[in-house]
Order: C-alpha cells, then structure tokens, then sequence
C-alpha cells in the first residue's frame, strides 16, 4: 500500500484523535480543546492553524508522536498502513549499483563538459566581447550550462557525441590545469612567507 492509498481519518483516529466534527478536530497531541485542525481526507492533508504546521499522513503522525520521518514510517508499518520494503535480489542490487553508478559518471561528465565549454565561451567572449558574431549564443550557453548543465550535456551527447566526449576531456585538462596553477599560487604564498 503506498502513502496516497492511506485514508487520513484512519490514520487521526488510530493515532488517539477524536472524531472530527465536520472537517474540523482538536490537536489531541497538545491536549488542545479547540477546533483548530483542518482535515481533508480527500486529499491526504491537514493544518493546524494553532501550531502552523500541517502536511501529509507522515507529518501527522511525526507530530501526533513528536517523532522524525524514518520513526513516523516505522509506525505506519507497524499499524499496517504500509508494507514493509522486501530486500533487494542480488541482481536488483546489481542492476541498482550499475544505474548508480552511469548517473554518477553523467554527473562529473556534466561538470566537466560544463567547465569546458565555459571557459572556450569565456575566453571567445573576452577576445572580442562587442563585436563576436556569435556573443548571443555564447552567453545563453554560459546561462545555461549555469542553471542545467545535465540537461545541455545530454542533449550534446545525443546530438554531437564526439563534440561532447571530447569537450568532458577538455574539461578534465581545464581542472587538472587549474590544480597545477592553484598548487603554484600556494607554493609561492609559501615561499614569500605569507
């Protein structure tokens, strides 16, 4: 059974909470007389104008029980609203191991791709800022390699592979020549005793 499955009255009432009277209930956990919690059972939610705070079936039970998340889950399963998760196959761990670790690889390939075409479009920028036929599109580039650089690598992957694999190993030179220039900086800082 998944949380959007669980009704909401079920779970107020297995909780300690009253009945509610219309769609309105005191919060039992403050011991509070007041009608100040809202309940909506068709949509899973409540609100206690109160305590300002309200949410879901979890954040209920968090508050109810004054618990965390994990611990507020450990409850719902304990009282049957959800199923406990079966372990994992050998080969579902496997196959979860592989996924995890193309997403990883496609992370830093983004990174690396991102840094690249940054600083070639930086650098085009910075030879010729006012009259560089091409200063829209780089700057967009820029902008969005900023905002969603997965997102602009994978569609370069799709489109223009060999540009994208070799702009991931322009990218990796860039980093490596950045350490090296870094370990130079400090060096010297050393040197000259500052």
């Amino acid at each position: 059974m998944d949380l959007a499955s669980i009704s909401l009255l079920e779970v107020w009432r297995r909780l300690g909470g009253s009945e509610p009277r219309g769609r309105r209930a005191p919060a039992f956990w403050r011991k509070s007389r007041d009608l100040n919690v809202s309940l909506d059972p068709d949509h899973g939610r409540w609100y206690d104008f109160a305590g300002n705070v309200g949410g879901g079936i979890v954040a209920l039970v968090e508050t109810a029980l004054n618990c965390d998340h994990a611990a507020a889950l450990l409850w719902l399963k304990r009282e049957q609203f959800i199923e406990p998760r079966r372990p994992l196959s050998a080969e579902e761990r496997r196959q979860y191991a592989r996924r995890r670790e193309a997403e990883e690889r496609e992370i830093e390939n983004a990174e690396l791709f991102a840094i690249a075409a940054v600083a070639i479009a930086e650098q085009l920028l910075q030879d010729d800022p006012l009259v560089h036929p091409a200063r829209p599109h780089l700057t967009a580039l820029v902008c969005e390699l900023r905002h969603d650089r997965r997102e602009v690598y994978r569609e370069f992957k799709l489109d223009r592979p060999k540009l994208a694999e070799a702009l991931v190993f322009a990218g990796r030179m860039e980093c490596v020549r950045r350490e090296e220039f870094a370990a130079h900086e400090l060096g010297g800082l050393l040197r000259n005793g500052a």
